[in-house]
C-alpha cells in the first residue's frame, strides 16, 4: 500500500495531476499540497533511523488491551531537524501570495522576536494543546490554520520515521477495535476499504500509521449499533463514501480501493473527497480531526 513517502517521483506527479482535474480543488491549494509533500519527502529521506532505545513502548499485554505503543506526547523529535522544513514551508506559502503570504509575513515578524515559537508550536501539536492554536488563529486571521499547518507539516517526516520503527510492535493484520491509533493513541482522519473482502483500514491524524479497523464501528465513540451508523455517497465520487455516527455526530470518509489500479495515499484521498465533507456537515455531522495538512 502506497504512503506519502513511498511513491516514486513520477507516480506522485501523476497522482497530483489526477487531483488537478477535480473542479472543486483550487490550483493554489494543490500547489501548496504538492510543494509540501515534496519538501516532506526530501526531509524524510535525509533522516537517519531514529534512536528509540530510550523509549518505553507499551508492553504486549497492555497493547493487546488497547494501549498505544507510545503516546503521541512521548514521540521523540528534534526541533532543530524540523527548523529547515519550517522555513521552506514558509517560503512555499509566501510564494502562493494572497492571505497565506500575508500570514507568513506576520508570523515571521513574530519569530524574529521569539525564536522559540516554532518549538512551542511543535510541543503544542504533540501534546494536543488546542488553546495554543486557537490563540494563534485569532492572531493570524488571514490564515487561521497556518501555525497548526506548519507545526504538523514540519514534524510529519520525523513522526513517520518513529512510527515506522515502532510498527514491529503491532500486528497489522489484527483488527484494532479501539478508537485511536495503535501506534500513538490519536484518532484517524481517513479510512480505506482494501482487498476483496473490503477490509477497513484507518490512517492516523498524528503519526500517519495505517492500521486495520473494525468494519462496522464508529472510530470515535465506538458505537456499533447498525441503526446508529449511516453511510452517504454521491454520484460524482464513485470510489468514496462518508460514514456518520448518530451517537457522537461525527464522521469519517472512506476511500474504496478495491477496484482502483492506482490508488491515492490517504492524505490525497482526503483532498479528492472534499465534497463529502460538505455533505456531512450539511447533515449536522462534524469531523473531530484535521487533515494530514493541518487544516
Amino acid at each position: 500500500m502506497s504512503t506519502l513517502f513511498s511513491l516514486a517521483d513520477a507516480t506522485l506527479a501523476r497522482r497530483l495531476e489526477r487531483l488537478a482535474a477535480l473542479a472543486w480543488l483550487p490550483g493554489t491549494l494543490l500547489d501548496i499540497v504538492g510543494g509540501t509533500l515534496r519538501l516532506q519527502r526530501a526531509a524524510f529521506q535525509s533522516l537517519s533511523r531514529p534512536d528509540t532505545s530510550g523509549l518505553c513502548p507499551a508492553a504486549p499485554e497492555a497493547h493487546a488491551q488497547g494501549a498505544p505503543l507510545l503516546a503521541s506526547a512521548d514521540f521523540p523529535y528534534d526541533p532543530d531537524l524540523a527548523r529547515p522544513l519550517w522555513g521552506q514551508l514558509c517560503d512555499l506559502l509566501a510564494s502562493a501570495g494572497g492571505n497565506p503570504a500575508e500570514a507568513v509575513s506576520a508570523l515571521r515578524r513574530e519569530v524574529a522576536t521569539d525564536e522559540e515559537l516554532p518549538a512551542r508550536a511543535y510541543a503544542a501539536f504533540t501534546h494536543e494543546d488546542e488553546a495554543f492554536f486557537t490563540g494563534w488563529a485569532a492572531r493570524l486571521p488571514q490564515a487561521p490554520a497556518l501555525i497548526h499547518f506548519l507545526a504538523q507539516a514540519a514534524l510529519t517526516p520525523q513522526l513517520a520515521a518513529v512510527t515506522e520503527t515502532l510498527s514491529a510492535g503491532h500486528d497489522e493484520q489484527r483488527v484494532w477495535e479501539h478508537g485511536h491509533c495503535p501506534h500513538c493513541g490519536r484518532p484517524p482522519f481517513m479510512g480505506e476499504l482494501r482487498g476483496r473482502e473490503g477490509q477497513r483500514w484507518h490512517t492516523c491524524s498524528f503519526c500517519g500509521a495505517s492500521y486495520r479497523a473494525a468494519r462496522l464501528q464508529c472510530p470515535f465513540c465506538l458505537e456499533r449499533g447498525e441503526e446508529r451508523l449511516r453511510m452517504f455517497t454521491i454520484d460524482s465520487l464513485p470510489f468514496f463514501e462518508v460514514r456518520v455516527c448518530k451517537t457522537c455526530r461525527c464522521y469519517i470518509k472512506l476511500a474504496d480501493l478495491r477496484e482502483q489500479a492506482e490508488a491515492l495515499p490517504a492524505a490525497l484521498n482526503d483532498l479528492a473527497s472534499l465534497p463529502l465533507d460538505m455533505l456531512a456537515r450539511q447533515e449536522g455531522y462534524s469531523r473531530p480531526t484535521p487533515s494530514a495538512w493541518g487544516f
